[in-house]
């Protein structure tokens, strides 16, 4: 019979944010790789339109094209306690390669579980916007977004189609949404 599964504690940092964006959630310690991005995107608020990749120590997993494997090992086939097994191992995520949005993955808590559902429990920050040129675009999008009077004030409140709030993180609805999952 297979051991039933951990709960692992997780805190999710967008490197180099600052103010901090992070999110801790649970997740079951078996997940795959693939599930753990889609909890992530989930979790932080990405929409999932560019590719990721998982990496940790030497070696990348992500999406294996049979064109082009990039020297990745496929998601699909690795779970997360098999490369985080004890408490403060470390793991990179990075979404988007063009914008190179890179995140600290770190094991905070191994708990027993009853619950297979992710779940985030802390939050803060709100995400930066899809394609709004990584962690320096989006420096420079608040910048202009404090200042009405900036020349780009009022392309990049159509671009985002409103306004944004960078401290804003709604938990209950990211719950909601790990639910669906």
């Amino acid at each position: 019979m297979a051991a039933k599964a951990k709960l692992y504690q997780l805190k999710i940092t967008l490197t180099d944010s600052s103010p901090v964006i992070w999110r801790r959630i649970n997740v079951p310690s078996t997940i795959t790789l693939d599930l753990l991005h889609e909890i992530i995107q989930t979790a932080m608020g990405w929409k999932n339109q560019h590719m990721y990749a998982f990496d940790h120590e030497e070696t990348s997993f992500g999406e294996v094209f049979p064109e082009d494997n990039n020297g990745m090992y496929p998601s699909d086939k690795v779970k997360l306690n098999e490369l985080l097994t004890t408490v403060r191992d470390k793991l990179t995520y990075i979404y988007d390669m063009g914008d190179n949005w890179e995140h600290a993955l770190v094991l905070e808590k191994i708990l027993p579980s009853d619950s297979i559902k992710p779940t985030c429990t802390h939050a803060s920050g709100a995400c930066p916007p899809e394609d709004c040129g990584g962690i320096g675009g989006y420096y420079h999008l608040r910048e202009v977004l404090k200042n009405p009077q900036d020349p780009e004030f009022q392309a990049i409140i159509k671009w985002l189609g409103g306004q944004f709030d960078p401290h804003f993180v709604d938990t209950a609805a990211i719950n909601k949404k790990l639910a669906a999952l």
